[in-house]
């Protein structure tokens, strides 16, 4: 099964999930989840739930139909040393599914970023493990969350507190990106480098 097939697969299986977690949206469940343990604000409902009825409509499987064909050659599956390492945070199934595209230049190159695209882990370059980490931090919020990991993470770079985090915050009580950098800072220590987001 490729990466297309995945997805709408993905998509005709969660369809069900996803359109009762929109309707039944309250406080305690998925939407709660990734807000730094505070109460949705109205740009925050606005934001994930815009994301949530377009993942409905397909527009993340049309979006990917679109990416595999422009990009999917470049992809690569994580290498061994990736995945020994990963399988030490990550499961087995979701680690087979992951792709990397290194040739992402016109957007992660340009903006100096990394991003997740569902499964595909866009960057400009090699990632390390610090940052590969991060990254599959977050196809792991997108197979919990479906596309609404885009808003909470969004939400957590510009109005959530960023990515800096409190050590020993529950995960809870951690955004999107400090449930990733949090994850990263491990890696980093593990490998003797110093920690980047730790208040």
């Amino acid at each position: 099964m490729n990466l297309l097939q995945a997805a709408v697969h993905g998509w005709s299986v969660a369809w069900r999930k996803r359109a009762g977690e929109l309707v039944g949206a309250r406080a305690g469940g998925v939407w709660s989840d990734g807000y730094e343990g505070r109460p949705r604000d109205v740009v925050a409902v606005l934001g994930e739930g815009s994301v949530r009825i377009a993942e409905l409509l397909g527009v993340g499987v049309l979006a990917q139909a679109v990416e595999y064909a422009s990009a999917g050659r470049r992809y690569r599956r994580l290498s061994h040393e990736e995945t020994a390492f990963a399988k030490t945070y990550f499961d087995d199934a979701m680690l087979r599914r992951v792709r990397i595209d290194e040739g992402a230049h016109r957007t992660a190159g340009r903006l100096r970023i990394a991003y997740v695209f569902g499964y595909v882990i866009k960057v400009s370059g090699p990632p390390g493990l610090p940052l590969l980490l991060h990254e599959l931090a977050h196809v792991r919020q997108y197979e919990r969350w479906g596309w609404a990991y885009v808003a909470k993470a969004l939400w957590a770079q510009h109005r959530g507190g960023g990515y800096a985090y409190r050590p020993g915050t529950p995960g809870a009580l951690l955004n999107a990106e400090q449930e990733a950098a949090r994850l990263e800072d491990d890696v980093r220590a593990e490998l003797g480098l110093p920690r980047r987001y730790r208040l």
